[in-house]
């Protein structure tokens, strides 16, 4: 996972530390004044400067600027806050308080196991099914790892030491500038422009602010895809920050970079699986049940719908590649992966609301 400090709107490049972080030696970091909240796991959290802990910018990154000069980090030093929409502060109560939060970042050395990260997801995973991000790798791999978290929420696991400890100061710095909107945090695909890794294909953070980038081969080093830990991590840090966690269509419309438009339509979706699975559908594509499609009589083929169930209120992003229902007043034909996904394979019909989706600005 590489860190992309965060960069005024008006800036279009995003610098990245890349194989540097793996060269900083966890030496440089002093361990001389706070230890971070002691907690039972395997052993005592890692102590970090109190001078981390300052929503100056100064202290906490002199120690660390001479490592980042190849990524032109320099010019960001004079930058003490950055504001891309609403202040957090303005978004939670009036006492609540940006350093203090960063204060109660953690990163602790654990051993950590499948079923440890299935627990502490389970709060939104559950709504995660295998066919809701399909081709998601989420299964933690068991291991030493290093745990992330504020306060009592863990955040995610890094394999390596030294990037620990550079995500941990780059969510410090951060989250004592709150000059962001934690409402939009999500994992969204690495734009046109964004200076990365070869192998980086999501951020975490805001559209205007990327917090930090997804590096796949240090993802993998986990257990994760990308995406899947660019879910989990966006979904954690909204928890932490008393943020609802994104439902899958919201996720999906993040790593797709996809945005709401002003159409939508209401009435029934049925869906359509085992029999016709591996023939042809109207757009000449193959059909595969596993896959998150739809049928529609008439919209565009390639057209993405967020497809909401109106019963239990879970979502679902679907592309449109077939013709159909033609029965009745339905307006949808749901692949089974679809309909999986909106809890609606037992039931056969429900009621749904869609809104077309369009490229996000």
């Amino acid at each position: 996972m590489d860190l992309a400090p965060a960069l005024p709107p008006s800036q279009d490049a995003v610098p990245v530390l890349m194989s540097s972080a793996a060269d900083l030696p966890p030496s440089a970091f002093p361990t001389s004044t706070l230890a971070l909240g002691a907690t039972s796991d395997d052993e005592p959290p890692i102590q970090i400067s109190s001078g981390f802990l300052s929503s100056g910018l100064g202290q906490s990154f002199s120690l660390l600027s001479r490592f980042w000069r190849s990524a032109q980090l320099g010019s960001l030093m004079s930058h003490t806050r950055y504001s891309s929409t609403i202040a957090l502060r303005q978004v939670r109560t009036q006492s609540w308080n940006g350093s203090a939060y960063a204060a109660d970042i953690q990163v602790k050395r654990v051993t950590a196991t499948p079923q440890t990260a299935q627990i502490e997801n389970s709060v939104w995973a559950v709504d995660y099914i295998q066919q809701c991000l399909p081709g998601a790798d989420r299964q933690l791999q068991a291991g030493p790892r290093y745990k992330i978290s504020i306060g009592d929420r863990p955040l995610g696991y890094v394999a390596d030491e030294t990037n620990a400890y550079l995500l941990t100061q780059q969510l410090k710095r951060l989250i004592s500038q709150a000059s962001f909107d934690p409402k939009a945090i999500a994992a969204y695909p690495i734009q046109e422009g964004m200076a990365t890794a070869d192998n980086t294909t999501t951020f975490v953070g805001t559209p205007a602010q990327p917090f930090f980038t997804v590096d796949d081969t240090v993802s993998e080093a986990v257990g994760y895809s990308s995406d899947w830990a660019g879910v989990t991590w966006a979904n954690n840090l909204r928890l932490a920050l008393d943020v609802s966690p994104l439902t899958p269509g919201d996720a999906l419309k993040g790593l797709n970079n996809l945005e709401d438009s002003t159409i939508d339509m209401k009435g029934e979706a049925s869906w359509y699986g085992p029999y016709f699975h591996g023939r042809p559908t109207a757009n000449g594509e193959t059909y595969n049940q596993n896959d998150l499609t739809v049928a529609h009589k008439s919209l565009p083929f390639g057209t993405q719908l967020q497809v909401r169930n109106l019963v239990n209120g879970k979502t679902v992003v679907v592309r449109v590649n077939d013709r159909g229902p033609y029965v009745g007043d339905r307006i949808l034909d749901l692949s089974k992966a679809a309909a999986d996904c909106l809890g609606s394979d037992q039931a056969g019909v429900i009621p749904v609301e869609a809104v077309i989706l369009k490229a996000a600005n």
